[in-house]
């Protein structure tokens, strides 16, 4: 008579292939088209990014990722190579020639506003880069601080971070902050596990470049 560990086993020796092609499917198109845009059907929407976040990892034109992110700035993405520009972070996924590649909402011009809820501040202040740690790597993130003195809106921008649950790592024109759920797993992390932060966040790097090309800089972590 047969245990339960090995009628486990059995039923995945007899479901394993289909898995492992389901899992390599992940790596490609899948049941996308790829001469127009999977969200808004448009035909001269080239079809050249998805999210790995998303559920259902459609591929879209530029304007539907950008529009269906508005709210979502961390989402790791990819595009169809073939079609890139040149590209400076590693979040977005595209595809050419049998593979995607990591880009980022930075590369497609996208800015995230603070202090309007993600509307544009009417004193149009310029926008900076910043570097954002969260849970699934980093980003690299343009952020416009409210700069119009709305009654509701503090001035100081850690304030403004803070608000967004994200940590500044200075209070002086931060350029570097960590998001809350970034903060909280690792301090989940090391009660049960005892796991130190330069493990952590070194791991964390690893999600967005596991070659060390071009991790950023957080001083007395490197």
């Amino acid at each position: 008579m047969l245990t339960t560990l090995q009628t486990k086993m059995q039923t995945w020796l007899g479901i394993q292939s289909t898995v492992l092609d389901e899992i390599v499917t992940l790596d490609g198109p899948g049941n996308n088209r790829l001469d127009s845009c999977n969200s808004c059907g448009n035909d001269s929407g080239i079809p050249l990014y998805r999210c790995l976040e998303c559920s259902y990892g459609l591929l879209k034109c530029g304007e539907c990722i950008l529009k269906s992110h508005s709210e979502l700035p961390l989402h790791r993405l990819e595009v169809r190579p073939f079609f890139r520009s040149h590209s400076r972070a590693y979040h977005i996924q595209c595809w050419r020639d049998g593979f995607f590649e990591r880009t980022s909402l930075d590369s497609l011009g996208y800015v995230h506003h603070l202090g309007h809820g993600g509307n544009a501040c009417p004193a149009d202040s310029p926008h900076r880069q910043l570097i954002i740690i969260d849970i699934n790597g980093w980003h690299k993130l343009q952020v416009e601080f409210c700069k119009c003195g709305a009654s509701n809106v503090s001035h100081e921008e850690y304030r403004q971070l803070l608000r967004m649950r994200l940590y500044p790592a200075s209070f002086n024109r931060p350029k570097t902050a960590f998001t809350f759920d970034f903060l909280e797993t690792y301090h989940k992390i090391t009660l049960q596990g005892k796991l130190n932060l330069y493990d952590f966040y070194h791991a964390i790097m690893q999600k967005t470049d596991n070659q060390g090309r071009s991790k950023p800089l957080v001083r007395g972590l490197k």
